[in-house]
């Protein structure tokens, strides 16, 4: 029987040998038969079977041979091998020896080197090193599991392009997408499409980017939006930088950073913002924000949301209520969306405008502003004290002078937005202005400049309109 066998393979290898150049060659089956009547080219192999084709060999329970086209179908137990790094498995195998071309289905495994791929389907071209599928996969590579419902794998390059309903899961993030390319050696991805990475600290959103999760970096482009799952801030932007294991990133261009806080919200646009974890928010230059309570200005800021500390320099201004606020440098404490206290450091100036011919001011080397709800209370002034404010009649609330202080401290008490009293802690210089004897130069302080707050915030207000 055994010879018989050996001649029929032997036989089987010779009828391919003439149809093409690489024959597929059967070296082992315990049993071989033909049926005419059912094919005329079909050999059935059962038990034990093994193949070769060039540097490729398969195994399984039993198959058909097709001699004429070059071409096997196998069954049961299938694995076929190239090598040390590539194997398939499943149930079901097709495999043509011409085009060098397998398809093979039902509780599939692929596996190269480190990376392992199961799917119900799939095809795998051996000229191009190219696998492809179109259903459910799921893969597993070092500590990632990456899933999608159609993809190519190239082997050369252990790379994936992935191009429906992908998901990347690591230990310490998810990255998803519509179109995903992936590769697998760098664990370097680049996205198209609705792509969103999520980890402890954040979600972020974007059309296109490329990660890299060896570095734990990325880059965001287009429609970017981070959700701080912390404090549940957002910021928009069109594109975004992403580093310190992603807990960090710098943005640019259009940004809107929205940071909800009990019943209201602060908003911020600037050419760029940094947002780190623990840490807070630097933004620069072009710097805007607003709320219900406040609206600011400067060319740098900086903001730690868990401390409520809110930190302006470089020609920064606040506007509170009626009054406009300046200095070299500004620094707020702030709770629940409401200043509780403000410092102002060199040259600090706080006006309010009366009507278009009169300001009330202050100004001083150093200030201290108490708030109640975010209306100023009370102002402690450090150093060249000065204040001029309208007095009126009560009566018909005309305006009557300007009283006029020169005093090195001072302290001032508000009331509705009008100065209540002020404390002297040395002699002031004090005079009264009548309305009718004020002179042109005598209506401002020096450093006075007063700014058009609704310009400066136009394209902010613009932003939270669309957003």
């Amino acid at each position: 029987m055994q010879s018989t066998i050996k001649l029929i393979l032997s036989f089987i290898f010779l009828s391919a040998q003439s149809f093409a150049q690489s024959p597929v060659e059967i070296l082992n089956t315990e049993t071989i038969s033909f049926n005419k009547k059912l094919s005329s080219d079909r050999q059935i192999l059962k038990g034990n079977v093994r193949v070769k084709h060039d540097d490729r060999r398969l195994t399984c329970d039993s198959a058909y041979f097709y001699a004429d086209k070059n071409v096997i179908e196998a069954f049961g137990n299938v694995h076929l091998w190239e090598g040390d790094s590539l194997n398939l498995r499943g149930n079901y195998l097709r495999y043509d020896g011409n085009n060098k071309a397998a398809l093979i289905n039902q509780n599939v495994v692929f596996q190269h080197n480190d990376m392992s791929l199961k799917t119900e389907e799939l095809n795998y071209d051996f000229s191009y090193n190219k696998g492809f599928f179109d259903q459910y996969a799921y893969i597993e590579s070092n500590d990632k599991t990456l899933e999608s419902n159609a993809g190519n794998y190239f082997s050369n390059l252990e790379k994936f392009d992935f191009f429906d309903s992908v998901i990347v899961t690591s230990t310490s993030e998810i990255l998803m997408a519509d179109t995903l390319y992936y590769w697998i050696k760098e664990e370097y991805a680049q996205f198209q499409s609705k792509g969103i990475i999520k980890n402890d600290s954040y979600v972020i959103e974007a059309n296109y980017g490329w990660m890299d999760q060896k570095e734990e970096t990325a880059f965001l482009n287009s429609d970017v939006i981070i959700t701080n799952q912390n404090n549940q801030s957002s910021l928009m932007a069109d594109t975004c930088y992403l580093f310190d294991q992603f807990n960090s990133s710098t943005s640019f261009g259009n940004i809107l950073l929205t940071i909800p806080q009990n019943n209201d919200t602060l908003y911020f646009e600037a050419d760029t913002i940094t947002q780190m974890m623990n840490q807070g928010v630097i933004a620069q230059p072009k710097v805007r924000f607003t709320s219900n309570s406040f609206s600011g200005k400067s060319d740098s800021l900086y903001y730690n949301i868990d401390l409520g500390l809110l930190y302006l320099e470089k020609n920064p201004a606040l506007w509170v209520g009626e009054f406009q606020i300046t200095s070299d440098s500004i620094s707020l404490l702030i709770d629940s969306n409401q200043i509780q206290k403000g410092y102002l450091y060199k040259n600090a100036f706080i006006c309010s405008k009366v009507d278009s011919l009169f300001y009330n001011q202050i100004s001083g080397v150093n200030m201290y502003a108490h708030f109640i709800n975010s209306i100023i209370n009370s102002i402690d002034v450090e150093g060249n004290g000065q204040s001029i404010y309208t007095v009126s009649d009560e009566d018909n609330n005309t305006i009557q002078g300007l009283n006029k202080i020169i005093c090195s401290d001072m302290h001032i008490l508000l009331k509705e937005n009008a100065i209540e009293s002020i404390s002297f802690y040395t002699k002031p210089d004090a005079h009264l202005i009548p309305a009718d004897k004020v002179q042109n130069d005598e209506r401002v302080l020096k450093g006075f400049t007063w700014l058009d707050q609704s310009s400066i915030l136009n394209q902010l207000q613009s932003k939270i309109i669309l957003k």
